[in-house]
């Protein structure tokens, strides 16, 4: 007589582990990604190595989160943050004879590091290379009341070309007034400037209603460098002025403006 023998076998019971939770010190040490696509917005990155915060080129897709609108909201966000211990450390064996040990060195970043600006190469005492990305601006003075930028030029033969250049903080012009066409119905709420020096050309750093981005001035007039008379005309919150006067210059004190009448008028 057989017995009936029953093998009671429990299907594994699948478990679903919570993703690894991502701090600011993983986003941080992210190095800079510029991504595949071919627009050119000003963005920030923090470079761990330097414990800096540095301009980049964001292509307007792809990339990672190590990427910022402004320095201010990044060095908030990173502030503090180093570069990753290698895995092994450096032993520095001092070279005395001809049988010491050669210099271990950690895994280089020369070969994953993407850079918008370039990479700069550097070695240690003991022969231990690593790389940055390079900050066009960092050696690029500019006299008072200006700041290096960056400009970002595309062409033909060499493709996306960078420059340092000096711009001035506060550039003549005044802002236009906030009206319907700069509101946020515009769909333009992404701050693209801190202060003039990140605008191109003759444009300001202006509130558009709901975000800073560079505007062209209102009031961007010339004023003949002899005596003369000029009309004016300005919009100031739905009134159009109008302002005669008489510009004389002054030899070592600029331009000297007199108003002869001054008046506005409603728009119709």
């Amino acid at each position: 007589m057989h017995a009936n023998i029953l093998f009671l076998v429990k299907e594994p019971i699948p478990v679903t582990l919570p993703p690894p939770r991502i701090t600011n010190e993983d986003v941080c040490r992210l190095p800079v990604e510029p991504g595949p696509c071919n627009e050119a917005h000003p963005r920030w990155f923090y470079d761990a190595q330097t414990q800096n915060c540095l301009p980049f080129v964001f292509g307007g897709c792809g990339g990672n989160t190590n990427r910022f609108k402004s320095s201010e909201l990044c060095l908030r966000f990173c502030a503090g943050v180093t570069a990753t211990r290698p895995d092994r450390p450096i032993v520095n064996v001092p070279v005395t004879t001809s049988t010491a040990q050669p210099t271990q060195c950690p895994p280089s970043n020369c070969g994953e590091i993407r850079c918008p600006y370039g990479i700069e190469e550097s070695f240690d005492t003991s022969g231990c290379s690593s790389c940055r990305c390079s900050n066009p601006c960092e050696v690029h003075s500019c006299p008072d009341g200006s700041r290096c930028a960056i400009d970002v030029t595309r062409t033909s033969q060499e493709g996306i070309r960078t420059e340092p250049v000096c711009r001035r903080v506060n550039k003549p012009g005044v802002c236009p007034a906030i009206t319907g066409r700069f509101s946020s119905s515009a769909g333009d709420c992404e701050t693209r400037c801190r202060d003039d020096a990140d605008c191109r050309g003759d444009h300001k750093c202006c509130n558009n209603g709901c975000a800073m981005t560079c505007i062209p001035p209102e009031n961007d007039l010339f004023v003949p460098a002899t005596q003369a008379d000029i009309t004016i005309f300005m919009l100031r919150k739905h009134r159009r002025y109008f302002f005669h006067m008489q510009t004389t210059l002054k030899e070592g004190k600029g331009t000297d403006c007199s108003f002869l009448q001054q008046a506005f008028y409603l728009l119709k």
